[in-house]
């Protein structure tokens, strides 16, 4: 019984350790934005937490996008 015991921690610590390991990397691994998003990005008005792109004209319907899936925030911003 006490092999079972082991053999079954080994196999858990192995779980964990390649689970924090897929985590970890894919922490790190993020789309970046495209030169164009970039330049855009210096345009828009840095408000705290949120970046806001004034629009010339007076159109009510708007978009926001929340960043997610591993892309840079400021991919979002062409």
């Amino acid at each position: 019984m006490k092999k079972w015991k082991k053999i079954l921690l080994t196999i858990l610590i192995g779980v964990a350790v390649v689970v924090a390991g897929g985590i970890a990397y894919l922490q790190t691994q993020t789309y970046p934005p495209t030169s164009d998003a970039q330049q855009i990005t210096k345009q828009a008005d840095d408000d705290s937490n949120w970046l806001y792109f004034p629009s010339e004209d007076d159109t009510k319907p708007m978009l926001i996008f929340y960043p997610g899936a591993l892309v840079d925030p400021g991919s979002y911003s062409s």
